[in-house]
């Protein structure tokens, strides 16, 4: 791959120690890479499209999507819309 990795990341906030964790592995392995995820502490702000709009441009930017999957990840409706924007740009996605 050229160029700096960008990962963005799909997860539950109920196990967001769990990403943080994989960030912090990501991050010794390739402390160039830049994560885009949104932790609970890095929250987004705004109305529902400016939200999406944000998530769509830190999708964008990714040069992969990683997926934590856990229980009913696949029903909530962020998760949802992220991993749908995701498969709509053709982004690689890893699912953990």
């Amino acid at each position: 791959m050229h160029g700096r990795a960008n990962v963005f990341a799909i997860h539950s906030w109920d196990d967001a120690d769990a990403l943080r964790r994989m960030e912090g592995l990501l991050r010794v392995a390739d402390p160039s890479l830049a994560h885009y995820s949104v932790l609970p502490e890095r929250a987004l702000q705004g109305t529902s499209e400016e939200v999406e709009r944000n998530i769509t441009h830190r999708i964008a930017v990714a040069t992969a999507v990683v997926v934590m999957n856990t229980p009913g990840l696949h029903q909530r409706e962020t998760a949802t819309f992220e991993m749908e924007t995701a498969v709509r740009m053709g982004k690689r996605i890893i699912v953990v």
